[in-house]
């Protein structure tokens, strides 16, 4: 539209919302990676934090990953957060999904703190008996969302979102090492 012959002042949102209504808009797929799998074997624990009031630090821990999307891969970020004081207590940054990757997380969250309560979603990666084991040693009560209930753990999902809009999504990182540096400047700021 702004192109000879019309050259049109136009705005993109203007042309977008025409577009749409005349059904001349595709929607945009992006590649995405799914990061919880909640069909394992582990046992599953109730829900102890739904209501209840959060009223000083270590009082509740909660759990999460998302993926990073680099220029041709995908790497994931596992933290663990204070929801009192939403401090990151651990954080993990690696290019493969397995379990080390949340139980270096909590490894690393567990040095100097200890939560009473650890909430997470059900995923794999948190029924593992090797993450409730370590829990369970430092006598944590275990707490998950329910299976396909994202707002359950909302703490943990939102703090994830507003990092990858604000810092990840505005970058063009093309390679590990540069979203890892950023993370472990913006870990030194949450500590």
């Amino acid at each position: 539209m702004r192109r000879k012959p019309y050259q049109l002042v136009v705005n993109h949102k203007r042309i977008q919302r025409l577009m749409r209504a005349e059904g001349l808009l595709q929607p945009v797929k992006r590649r995405t990676c799914r990061t919880t799998n909640s069909v394992h074997p582990y046992p599953r624990y109730p829900n102890r934090v739904k209501d209840l009031v959060i009223d000083h630090p270590d009082q509740v821990w909660v759990s999460d990953i998302t993926y990073i999307r680099l220029g041709s891969e995908f790497v994931y970020l596992a933290i663990v957060m204070d929801v009192f004081t939403r401090v990151i207590r651990g954080w993990e940054l690696r290019r493969s999904l397995q379990g080390e990757l949340a139980e270096e997380a909590l490894r690393k969250a567990l040095i100097g703190h200890c939560p009473q309560i650890h909430h997470s979603d059900q995923g794999v990666q948190y029924a593992a008996t090797a993450y409730t084991d370590r829990l369970q040693h430092h006598q944590v009560l275990i707490s998950m969302a329910a299976v396909g209930k994202a707002e359950e753990n909302g703490y943990a999902e939102r703090w994830l979102r507003t990092i990858k809009e604000e810092e990840i999504d505005l970058s063009d990182d093309q390679d590990f090492q540069t979203p890892m540096s950023r993370l472990a400047a913006l870990s030194m700021m949450c500590t």
